[in-house]
């Protein structure tokens, strides 16, 4: 594998980058969503292509799209899902058998969907509707338990959160997801065109963190750190592993 930063250095790492937002309906017409723009994962992808990995881009509806580096159109597959049922099955299909090496979950999975789908259109003319919200599945979560050995990167967003509380919860999400890396991002501080936001990456010290700036530098500073815990991987295979 070639230095951090090097163009090709994740050449041939099979990568599913999730993104945008998910739907879950209350009508056959109407649906609850959130704000979701899939930005910061069209961002993800672009780096990962310009660095030779083969990319599975599971997005939500209107989701940003990346721009393919020249020559890479091959090394990308797209699916479109919009549900959050959707979202668990392709990513449990994806998932399975070690298809995948890297699994970055930027995706906006609905923490709350309705208790259930009323059937066909609820007419127009009530004064008012009453709607209950459950707990929905927390898909990261599950990508541990489907595939053990495959590097998740996780994504926490809060609002009006200090560092030392976006650290913590970035944490709990490693401890309940087994996430190597968790990107903590504070609402409040989206804005303007600026996306600060924390890389956390679990050590033997205890929680490290990188500090970065705009969506870009997200992608950047992440692919660094991921080829660096790969590299870190295949040093420690024994040789015959590595030599296939």
């Amino acid at each position: 594998m070639k230095s951090v930063g090097d163009e090709g250095a994740l050449a041939g790492v099979r990568v599913l980058v999730a993104a945008g937002s998910t739907r879950a309906y209350i009508d056959s017409v109407r649906y609850v969503s959130n704000a979701s723009t899939g930005q910061t994962g069209a961002a993800i992808v672009e780096e990962c292509l310009s660095r030779g990995a083969l990319v599975t881009f599971v997005h939500g509806p209107c989701c940003a799209q990346p721009n393919v580096p020249e020559g890479k159109s091959d090394a990308l597959t797209t699916i479109e899902i919009e549900t959050v049922g959707d979202a668990l099955e392709i990513l449990r299909e994806e998932l399975r058998g070690g298809n995948q090496q890297v699994c970055i979950h930027p995706m906006a999975v609905l923490d709350y969907l309705p208790e259930r789908l009323n059937g066909g259109k609820i007419p127009s003319d009530k004064t008012s509707i009453t709607l209950k919200l459950v707990r929905g599945p927390k898909i990261i979560e599950q990508v541990k338990q489907i595939a053990p050995a495959i590097i998740l990167v996780g994504f926490k967003l809060e609002s009006n959160c200090s560092d030392k509380s976006l650290v913590k919860q970035a944490e709990k999400l490693m401890g309940r997801s087994g996430a190597e890396f968790v990107v903590a991002n504070d609402q409040a501080r989206i804005k303007d065109g600026k996306h600060p936001a924390l890389i956390c990456r679990k050590t033997d010290k205890g929680i490290e963190t990188i500090e970065t700036e705009g969506k870009r530098e997200i992608a950047r500073v992440l692919c660094d750190q991921i080829q660096d815990l790969l590299m870190k991987k295949r040093e420690g295979m024994p040789r015959t592993v590595w030599s296939t």
